[in-house]
Protein backbone atom coordinates (compact mmCIF):
# COMPACT_ATOMS: atom_id res chain seq x y z
CA UNK A 1 0.00 0.00 0.00
CA UNK A 2 1.72 3.31 -1.16
CA UNK A 3 0.24 6.03 1.32
CA UNK A 4 1.91 9.00 -0.69
CA UNK A 5 -2.06 10.27 -1.01
CA UNK A 6 -2.52 9.97 2.02
CA UNK A 7 0.06 12.03 2.83
CA UNK A 8 -1.13 14.81 0.36
CA UNK A 9 -4.46 14.56 1.45
CA UNK A 10 -3.89 15.09 5.54
CA UNK A 11 -1.46 18.31 4.15
CA UNK A 12 -4.08 19.69 2.29
CA UNK A 13 -6.56 19.78 4.80
CA UNK A 14 -3.82 21.22 7.54
CA UNK A 15 -3.22 23.73 4.79
CA UNK A 16 1.11 22.77 4.82
CA UNK A 17 1.60 21.49 7.97
CA UNK A 18 3.73 18.49 7.94
CA UNK A 19 1.98 15.43 8.74
CA UNK A 20 3.67 12.76 10.69
CA UNK A 21 4.05 9.12 8.62
CA UNK A 22 1.91 7.28 11.36
CA UNK A 23 0.69 5.13 8.95
CA UNK A 24 3.62 3.27 8.94
CA UNK A 25 3.75 2.92 12.52
CA UNK A 26 3.44 -0.45 14.19
CA UNK A 27 2.12 0.23 18.13
CA UNK A 28 -1.40 0.51 18.35
CA UNK A 29 -1.59 4.24 19.56
CA UNK A 30 1.03 6.81 18.01
CA UNK A 31 0.82 10.29 18.75
CA UNK A 32 2.98 12.95 17.20
CA UNK A 33 3.30 16.75 17.45
CA UNK A 34 5.05 19.15 15.75
CA UNK A 35 5.59 23.55 16.70
CA UNK A 36 4.74 26.05 14.39
CA UNK A 37 2.27 25.16 13.54
CA UNK A 38 1.00 21.98 16.22
CA UNK A 39 -0.22 19.17 14.82
CA UNK A 40 -1.36 16.56 17.28
CA UNK A 41 -2.81 13.02 15.68
CA UNK A 42 -3.71 9.90 17.72
CA UNK A 43 -4.19 7.03 15.68
CA UNK A 44 -5.98 3.52 17.26
CA UNK A 45 -5.47 0.47 15.48
CA UNK A 46 -8.28 -1.91 15.38
CA UNK A 47 -8.70 -5.48 15.46
CA UNK A 48 -9.12 -6.86 11.63
CA UNK A 49 -9.19 -9.42 8.85
CA UNK A 50 -5.80 -11.25 7.84
CA UNK A 51 -4.20 -8.64 5.06
CA UNK A 52 -6.37 -5.78 6.56
CA UNK A 53 -5.74 -2.70 9.05
CA UNK A 54 -7.75 -0.43 10.41
CA UNK A 55 -7.15 2.54 12.61
CA UNK A 56 -9.42 5.01 13.91
CA UNK A 57 -8.03 8.49 14.49
CA UNK A 58 -8.67 11.73 15.80
CA UNK A 59 -6.60 15.19 14.66
CA UNK A 60 -6.23 18.60 16.16
CA UNK A 61 -4.36 21.26 14.47
CA UNK A 62 -3.58 24.56 15.41
CA UNK A 63 -1.85 27.54 14.87
CA UNK A 64 -1.83 26.59 11.05
CA UNK A 65 -0.87 29.79 8.84
CA UNK A 66 -2.29 30.03 5.46
CA UNK A 67 -3.18 32.23 3.12
CA UNK A 68 -2.32 35.24 5.93
CA UNK A 69 -4.84 33.70 8.30
CA UNK A 70 -4.90 31.20 10.83
CA UNK A 71 -6.17 27.98 10.86
CA UNK A 72 -7.21 25.35 13.48
CA UNK A 73 -8.72 22.12 12.05
CA UNK A 74 -10.17 19.07 14.00
CA UNK A 75 -10.51 15.53 12.18
CA UNK A 76 -12.13 12.06 13.38
CA UNK A 77 -12.60 9.33 11.73
CA UNK A 78 -11.09 5.68 10.60
CA UNK A 79 -9.16 4.22 8.19
CA UNK A 80 -8.75 0.87 6.32
CA UNK A 81 -6.20 -1.03 4.18
CA UNK A 82 -6.39 -3.77 2.46
CA UNK A 83 -4.00 -5.30 -0.52
CA UNK A 84 -6.63 -3.32 -3.06
CA UNK A 85 -7.71 -0.21 -1.89
CA UNK A 86 -7.91 1.98 1.30
CA UNK A 87 -10.99 3.71 2.61
CA UNK A 88 -10.60 7.03 4.45
CA UNK A 89 -13.48 8.37 6.08
CA UNK A 90 -13.97 11.96 7.93
CA UNK A 91 -17.20 11.63 10.45
CA UNK A 92 -16.50 15.02 11.93
CA UNK A 93 -14.33 17.56 10.73
CA UNK A 94 -14.47 21.29 11.60
CA UNK A 95 -11.99 24.08 10.27
CA UNK A 96 -11.80 27.48 11.93
CA UNK A 97 -10.42 30.61 10.47
CA UNK A 98 -8.89 33.49 12.04
CA UNK A 99 -11.34 32.17 15.40
CA UNK A 100 -14.20 33.61 13.35
CA UNK A 101 -15.21 31.28 10.16
CA UNK A 102 -16.19 28.00 10.95
CA UNK A 103 -17.34 24.96 8.56
CA UNK A 104 -17.79 21.83 9.49
CA UNK A 105 -17.26 18.88 6.91
CA UNK A 106 -17.58 15.15 6.59
CA UNK A 107 -15.73 13.15 3.79
CA UNK A 108 -15.87 9.25 2.51
CA UNK A 109 -12.85 8.52 0.01
CA UNK A 110 -11.85 5.24 -1.88
CA UNK A 111 -7.90 5.27 -2.80
CA UNK A 112 -7.05 2.65 -5.24
CA UNK A 113 -4.53 1.95 -7.95
CA UNK A 114 -3.44 6.39 -8.28
CA UNK A 115 -7.02 6.71 -8.33
CA UNK A 116 -8.97 8.76 -5.61
CA UNK A 117 -13.08 8.18 -5.47
CA UNK A 118 -14.93 10.41 -3.53
CA UNK A 119 -18.03 9.09 -2.74
CA UNK A 120 -18.69 12.93 -1.36
CA UNK A 121 -16.72 15.63 0.70
CA UNK A 122 -19.48 17.50 2.55
CA UNK A 123 -20.08 20.96 4.16
CA UNK A 124 -23.28 22.59 5.09
CA UNK A 125 -22.42 24.77 2.07
CA UNK A 126 -21.60 22.36 -0.72
CA UNK A 127 -20.95 18.84 -1.65
CA UNK A 128 -18.24 17.24 -4.04
CA UNK A 129 -18.05 14.37 -5.60
CA UNK A 130 -16.42 12.10 -8.48
CA UNK A 131 -12.62 11.20 -9.21
CA UNK A 132 -8.92 12.45 -9.45
CA UNK A 133 -6.47 10.02 -10.99
CA UNK A 134 -2.93 11.00 -9.47
CA UNK A 135 -1.01 8.78 -12.33
CA UNK A 136 0.94 9.95 -14.69
CA UNK A 137 -1.76 11.04 -16.76
CA UNK A 138 -3.69 12.90 -14.30
CA UNK A 139 -7.13 13.67 -14.90
CA UNK A 140 -10.78 15.20 -13.01
CA UNK A 141 -13.89 14.38 -12.75
CA UNK A 142 -15.68 15.95 -10.40
CA UNK A 143 -19.46 17.87 -9.58
CA UNK A 144 -19.74 20.08 -7.00
CA UNK A 145 -23.35 21.17 -5.79
CA UNK A 146 -23.34 24.38 -4.27
CA UNK A 147 -26.33 24.70 -2.07
CA UNK A 148 -26.01 27.99 -0.80
CA UNK A 149 -22.90 30.22 -0.36
CA UNK A 150 -22.22 33.92 0.63
CA UNK A 151 -19.74 35.30 -1.81
CA UNK A 152 -18.55 38.19 0.88
CA UNK A 153 -17.97 35.12 3.29
CA UNK A 154 -16.18 33.00 0.54
CA UNK A 155 -14.13 35.75 -0.23
CA UNK A 156 -12.46 36.50 3.17
CA UNK A 157 -10.98 33.23 3.36
CA UNK A 158 -8.55 34.05 0.17
CA UNK A 159 -8.08 37.60 1.52
CA UNK A 160 -10.27 39.77 -0.89
CA UNK A 161 -12.07 42.82 0.90
CA UNK A 162 -12.64 44.91 -1.87
CA UNK A 163 -14.59 42.27 -4.44
CA UNK A 164 -17.23 44.35 -6.59
CA UNK A 165 -19.68 41.64 -6.66
CA UNK A 166 -22.16 40.85 -3.60
CA UNK A 167 -24.90 38.24 -2.63
CA UNK A 168 -25.76 34.47 -1.71
CA UNK A 169 -25.41 32.09 -4.99
CA UNK A 170 -25.83 28.61 -5.04
CA UNK A 171 -25.36 26.44 -8.39
CA UNK A 172 -23.74 22.99 -10.34
CA UNK A 173 -20.16 22.91 -11.47
CA UNK A 174 -18.16 20.13 -13.38
CA UNK A 175 -14.60 19.78 -13.72
CA UNK A 176 -13.62 16.87 -16.27
CA UNK A 177 -10.86 16.17 -18.52
CA UNK A 178 -6.97 16.26 -18.37
CA UNK A 179 -5.66 18.33 -15.71
CA UNK A 180 -4.27 20.87 -18.39
CA UNK A 181 -7.55 21.19 -20.60
CA UNK A 182 -9.81 20.42 -17.99
CA UNK A 183 -13.76 20.93 -19.17
CA UNK A 184 -15.86 23.29 -16.95
CA UNK A 185 -19.26 23.73 -17.45
CA UNK A 186 -22.43 24.46 -14.70
CA UNK A 187 -24.35 27.41 -13.90
CA UNK A 188 -24.54 29.75 -10.99
CA UNK A 189 -27.61 31.76 -9.59
CA UNK A 190 -27.31 34.62 -6.93
CA UNK A 191 -30.25 36.74 -5.27
CA UNK A 192 -30.30 39.82 -3.34
CA UNK A 193 -26.73 41.37 -3.54
CA UNK A 194 -24.87 44.26 -5.29
CA UNK A 195 -22.67 45.04 -8.50
CA UNK A 196 -20.06 47.60 -7.90
CA UNK A 197 -23.13 49.22 -5.16
CA UNK A 198 -25.61 48.80 -7.57
CA UNK A 199 -28.44 46.23 -6.24
CA UNK A 200 -29.73 43.38 -8.23
CA UNK A 201 -32.49 40.98 -8.19
CA UNK A 202 -31.23 37.74 -9.79
CA UNK A 203 -28.45 37.20 -11.56
CA UNK A 204 -28.31 33.60 -13.80
CA UNK A 205 -24.79 32.01 -15.29
CA UNK A 206 -24.92 29.44 -17.70
CA UNK A 207 -21.25 28.64 -18.86
CA UNK A 208 -19.35 26.26 -20.84
CA UNK A 209 -15.70 26.49 -21.54
CA UNK A 210 -11.51 24.90 -21.23
CA UNK A 211 -10.17 26.12 -17.97
CA UNK A 212 -9.29 28.80 -17.51
CA UNK A 213 -11.42 30.40 -20.26
CA UNK A 214 -15.38 29.92 -20.06
CA UNK A 215 -18.36 31.46 -22.35
CA UNK A 216 -21.83 32.83 -21.29
CA UNK A 217 -24.35 31.93 -22.89
CA UNK A 218 -28.45 31.96 -22.32
CA UNK A 219 -28.03 34.23 -19.08
CA UNK A 220 -29.71 37.02 -17.96
CA UNK A 221 -30.10 39.54 -14.66
CA UNK A 222 -32.22 41.29 -13.06
CA UNK A 223 -30.72 44.87 -11.61
CA UNK A 224 -32.52 47.48 -10.21
CA UNK A 225 -35.91 46.15 -11.51
CA UNK A 226 -34.12 46.56 -15.13
CA UNK A 227 -33.76 42.76 -16.97
CA UNK A 228 -30.67 41.95 -19.10
CA UNK A 229 -29.61 39.20 -21.04
CA UNK A 230 -26.22 37.73 -21.12
CA UNK A 231 -23.17 37.26 -23.13
CA UNK A 232 -19.50 36.93 -22.19
CA UNK A 233 -16.27 35.73 -22.24
CA UNK A 234 -14.53 35.42 -18.96
CA UNK A 235 -10.75 34.16 -17.99
CA UNK A 236 -11.53 32.18 -14.51
CA UNK A 237 -7.55 32.34 -13.82
CA UNK A 238 -7.78 36.09 -13.29
CA UNK A 239 -10.83 36.50 -11.50
CA UNK A 240 -9.19 38.54 -8.82
CA UNK A 241 -6.61 39.87 -10.44
CA UNK A 242 -8.83 42.23 -12.86
CA UNK A 243 -9.00 46.17 -12.63
CA UNK A 244 -12.14 46.47 -10.07
CA UNK A 245 -13.33 49.52 -8.54
CA UNK A 246 -13.02 49.25 -4.89
CA UNK A 247 -16.09 50.25 -3.79
CA UNK A 248 -15.42 51.86 -0.26
CA UNK A 249 -12.94 53.98 -0.88
CA UNK A 250 -15.17 56.91 -1.43
CA UNK A 251 -19.03 57.79 -1.00
CA UNK A 252 -19.76 58.09 -4.15
CA UNK A 253 -20.54 54.73 -6.10
CA UNK A 254 -18.18 54.25 -8.88
CA UNK A 255 -19.80 54.62 -11.97
CA UNK A 256 -20.88 51.76 -14.19
CA UNK A 257 -18.64 51.31 -17.26
CA UNK A 258 -20.01 50.51 -20.52
CA UNK A 259 -18.14 50.06 -23.95
CA UNK A 260 -20.00 50.58 -27.12
CA UNK A 261 -19.21 47.80 -29.40
CA UNK A 262 -19.83 49.78 -32.67
CA UNK A 263 -17.99 53.29 -32.02
CA UNK A 264 -15.23 51.76 -29.38
CA UNK A 265 -15.71 54.33 -27.13
CA UNK A 266 -16.09 54.30 -23.06
CA UNK A 267 -19.54 55.14 -22.06
CA UNK A 268 -20.35 55.64 -18.62
CA UNK A 269 -24.04 55.73 -17.00
CA UNK A 270 -24.07 56.86 -13.40
CA UNK A 271 -26.71 54.04 -12.71
CA UNK A 272 -28.72 51.31 -14.86
CA UNK A 273 -31.13 53.72 -15.08
CA UNK A 274 -29.08 56.20 -16.59
CA UNK A 275 -27.59 53.37 -18.96
CA UNK A 276 -31.08 52.20 -20.33
CA UNK A 277 -31.78 55.74 -20.70
CA UNK A 278 -28.72 56.27 -23.25
CA UNK A 279 -30.02 56.34 -27.09
CA UNK A 280 -31.59 53.54 -28.84
CA UNK A 281 -28.46 53.01 -30.79
CA UNK A 282 -26.84 52.43 -27.68
CA UNK A 283 -28.85 48.91 -26.94
CA UNK A 284 -25.95 46.74 -27.31
CA UNK A 285 -23.34 47.45 -24.56
CA UNK A 286 -20.31 45.29 -23.61
CA UNK A 287 -19.15 45.69 -19.45
CA UNK A 288 -15.78 44.98 -20.03
CA UNK A 289 -13.59 43.40 -17.08
CA UNK A 290 -10.26 43.16 -18.63
CA UNK A 291 -8.37 43.15 -22.03
CA UNK A 292 -10.29 39.84 -22.87
CA UNK A 293 -13.14 39.27 -20.61
CA UNK A 294 -16.22 41.44 -20.83
CA UNK A 295 -20.14 40.55 -20.29
CA UNK A 296 -22.26 41.81 -23.40
CA UNK A 297 -25.85 43.33 -21.32
CA UNK A 298 -28.97 44.08 -23.92
CA UNK A 299 -31.95 45.09 -22.25
CA UNK A 300 -35.24 43.15 -21.74
CA UNK A 301 -38.54 44.53 -22.70
CA UNK A 302 -39.53 43.00 -19.17
CA UNK A 303 -38.18 41.85 -15.94
CA UNK A 304 -39.04 38.61 -14.48
CA UNK A 305 -42.13 37.94 -12.86
CA UNK A 306 -41.09 35.86 -10.01
CA UNK A 307 -39.84 37.21 -7.17
CA UNK A 308 -36.36 35.51 -6.05
CA UNK A 309 -36.04 33.12 -3.52
CA UNK A 310 -34.81 33.25 0.07
CA UNK A 311 -31.50 31.12 0.47
CA UNK A 312 -31.02 29.53 3.77
CA UNK A 313 -27.73 29.04 5.26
Amino acid sequence: MKITFFRFFFILLAGGAVIPSFLAASPATTTGAFEKPVLNFTIKKKDAEPDKACYDFQGIGQKIHWNDKIVDVILQGYLKIDAERSILEITSGNITIDGAISHDFSLYLVYSDKLATITYFKTKELILSGAIDFSKNAFLNLDVDIRGINLEDFNKLWGIENFPFEGDFRGKISLKGDVNSILIQGFLEAYHGNLEGYKYEKVFLMFKGTYPWIRFSDSYASIQGFGFNIEGTFNVARLYDLPYDKVGQSPDLPPIRFFDETEQNMIVADSVKGFLALPSSHNLLVYKLDTDSFLRLTPKESIFPKAAPTLEF
